[in-house]
């Protein structure tokens, strides 16, 4: 569909193809000339230049600006022609000067860049006014190029549909109505108000000032893409086969491009792999880690994964300020919360670590709801928080809590441990249920498998007792409760992105004695000196009961690892990092 009409005149008699080159010559120049191209690195922007390079055009294009200009641009650089013909600028809609010196000697300008916000993360006024703002700048920069012949405006399906008619077809002469689309209040009702007012806007501005301007609408693009994301358009053309329900669609609110998730503690077992496997599937990530002096700690094992230098930010921040936290969740859909004070050695008063863990998350949760774009917290609780209560069953459910004063009798080197991680995760299921904030608590079992981190974590050495000959910790293994580390991180985004999820959740694929852990390793790993299994029956130690992750099945999760997945990818991980 197209909107607007073309100053040049032309001779009705010839033909169509002869007209359309007496335009290109007259007004673009028979050697093709140069084109500027908004939003470059999005669906429509990047199939664009590809085009018109392989058309002989040179090419102009804006991107975002990002700290640092880590962006990956490879799939625009490595174009056919790019090397010659392809120049990229950094310019933003918030400041339309920044687009002068990419519309610099064009003879045309295709504008695509445009602000998305399907997700009302700002009020409707704000993203218009950027929009009407951002594109009037534009084109007043294509008046003062005196070089500029045409610019093609990209509206959008959005500017035509919301109109109450009850028609069959529409043509250039519908619009859609904005009053009409305020009441709807769709998820897509701001995108479609903005992108109606700043047509309108562009060719009202093209009116008064004698300027070439077309408004070109598309409805659902699909299609062949060069950019890296999976676009939303593509995405929703493919939802028969992606199997689009209420979880996609969920995600699809979290963010069409999977949006930023805050994964605090990022430096840590769990925090790390978490954001391995969120930069994996196409998230931005911004993590916590606790300031060091000087800023020395080496983080390189972040900062290699794929997709970080694009996609992976950052910060420092303490649990002990909850406030230093707030850079981190500034933008983000989703917060995980990882990060938590580790005291099996009691080196400090259970009353001073738990004030620290309970202020930390409420106070994280406090930044989310003054955030107004986090969806979902996802907490990380302990199966410490569910064990200890002097119950004598074999299964625990989510209705199991810890008993504080029971574990405070016991005095073991788990007991401040325990109580902390108990009363926070209450303390945050109330917060969230007072103040009507999604939230949803892990408690996950022991975590075992391979890690980035470049510390042996402490889990994974109890799992590897039997190996390393840590007699102390055999007591820990008599029948323990144990996950995945992957199937762990895929549980954490499951759940932040399932639109039912609620309440607890535990997250444990299987329980097993020492005895048949050794029975396992005995027959992959012949190499090691193992404990005899008869000796195992005579270590004293309380007899844990398995923890039910029916909750989370019933959602619809699935575990993909074993036992012997868990201990292969561990084992391996040890000997490259030479802990074994």
């Amino acid at each position: 569909m197209l909107r607007g009409n073309s100053h040049l005149k032309t001779n009705n008699t010839e033909s169509d193809r002869v007209r359309r080159k007496r335009y290109r010559d007259y007004k673009m120049g028979g050697d093709k000339g140069t084109v500027c191209v908004t939003g470059g690195t999005g669906y429509i922007g990047s199939w664009l230049i590809k085009v018109l390079l392989e058309q002989g055009y040179a090419v102009h294009t804006t991107i975002r600006p990002d700290p640092g200009n880590k962006r990956d641009v490879s799939f625009l650089t490595t174009l056919p022609g790019a090397d010659e013909r392809l120049k990229i600028f950094r310019a933003d809609l918030s400041d339309p000067e920044t687009f002068g010196a990419a519309i610099e000697g064009c003879k045309g300008v295709l504008h695509v860049a445009s602000p998305m916000d399907f997700q009302d993360n700002e009020p409707e006024a704000v993203v218009t006014k950027r929009a009407i703002d951002g594109a009037l700048g534009i084109l007043k920069t294509c008046l003062r190029s005196k070089t500029v012949k045409r610019v093609v405006f990209t509206s959008s399906i959005a500017s035509v549909y919301f109109n109450k008619k009850d028609v069959d077809m529409m043509d250039e002469s519908f619009w859609t109505d904005v009053d009409y689309v305020r009441e709807l209040k769709s998820y897509v009702s701001s995108y479609a108000i903005t992108k109606t007012l700043t047509e309108k806007a562009a060719l009202e501005f093209a009116a008064e000032h004698g300027m070439d301007l077309l408004t070109v609408i598309p409805p659902l693009v699909v299609g062949p893409f060069i950019c890296p994301k999976l676009t939303g358009s593509v995405r929703a053309a493919l939802a028969p086969i992606l199997e689009s329900s209420k979880e996609e669609r969920y995600r699809d609110q979290m963010g069409g491009d999977k949006g930023a998730v805050c994964v605090t503690g990022g430096t840590g077992f769990v925090g790390s792999w978490l954001v391995k496997v969120l930069l994996e599937q196409g998230y931005t990530v911004h993590t916590t880690i606790r300031p060091d002096p000087e800023n020395k700690r080496d983080v390189s094992f972040l900062t290699s994964l794929p997709g970080a230098d694009e996609r992976l930010n950052i910060f420092r921040a303490d649990l002990s300020c909850p406030e230093s936290f707030g850079a981190a969740i500034e933008g983000c859909k989703g917060v995980l919360h990882v990060a938590s004070p580790m005291d099996f050695q009691n080196n400090e008063p259970e009353a001073v670590v738990t004030k620290r863990a309970f202020d930390g998350a409420l106070g994280i949760l406090k930044t989310c709801l003054r955030s107004k774009t986090v969806k979902r917290v996802v907490f990380t609780s302990s199966i410490a928080s569910v064990y200890f209560n002097n119950k004598n069953v074999d299964m625990m459910d989510e209705s199991f809590w810890t008993d504080v004063d029971y574990v405070r009798e016991l005095q073991w080197y788990v007991s401040s441990y325990a109580i902390t991680k108990t009363m926070t995760e209450k303390a945050v299921l109330e917060f969230a249920a007072e103040h009507g904030m999604d939230l949803v608590t892990v408690v996950p079992p022991l975590v075992v498998g391979p890690f980035i981190c470049p510390k042996l974590t402490g889990s994974v050495r109890a799992a590897l007792a039997p190996i390393l000959g840590n007699k102390d910790d055999y007591s820990l293994l008599l029948n323990v409760a144990m996950v995945h580390i992957d199937d762990l991180a895929r549980a954490f985004i499951f759940l932040l992105e399932h639109p039912e999820a609620k309440g607890r959740y535990n997250c444990c694929s299987d329980t097993v004695t020492a005895q048949k852990i050794v029975e396992i390793l005995s027959a992959n790993y012949p190499e090691y000196t193992l404990p005899i299994v008869e000796c195992l029956e005579e270590i004293e130690g309380p007899k844990m009961p398995g923890l039910s992750s029916k909750k989370l099945l019933d959602l619809g999760f699935k575990f993909k690892y074993g036992v012997k997945d868990m201990y292969d990818g561990a084992i391996k991980c040890c000997k490259e990092k030479g802990f074994l």
